[in-house]
């Protein structure tokens, strides 16, 4: 009696396996060996995944510090008549916000160190 139990619990056990090898080599693409099957489960594990969440805000926030703001353009344009002659003007104007020049600098070294510190929490 005792060994069919052991046996129906090694079946279950080994068709549990097999199941959760083939969930994985569907993710992991090819699970070939006990290795690969660890490696698919640190890769496939949620700490990993917010790890690899967190590193793409991070280089996100990089990018987005190296980025210029939008400059605003403006036109004005003027015309008309004085004393019989068609007179007219134009003025283009272009503003950058001059505190981007001197922030800039100093966001992208904050963007640098957010990288640099989810690179150190993701090892």
């Amino acid at each position: 009696m005792s060994f069919s139990k052991n046996l129906y619990f090694f079946i279950c056990l080994s068709l549990i396996l097999l199941l959760s090898v083939n969930s994985f080599a569907k993710d992991c693409n090819a699970v070939a060996s006990a290795r690969d099957l660890y490696e698919c489960t640190l890769e496939k594990h949620p700490q990993s995944e917010v790890v690899s969440l967190k590193t793409m805000e991070a280089e996100a926030v990089l990018d987005r510090s190296s980025q210029w703001a939008n400059p605003e353009l403006s036109v004005k344009s003027v015309a008309g008549e004085n004393a019989g002659e068609k007179v007219g003007s134009t003025e283009l104007e272009l503003s950058i916000p001059i505190s981007q020049i001197w922030l800039r600098s100093a966001s992208k070294d904050v963007g640098k160190a957010e990288k640099k510190i989810v690179d150190i929490e993701a090892q």
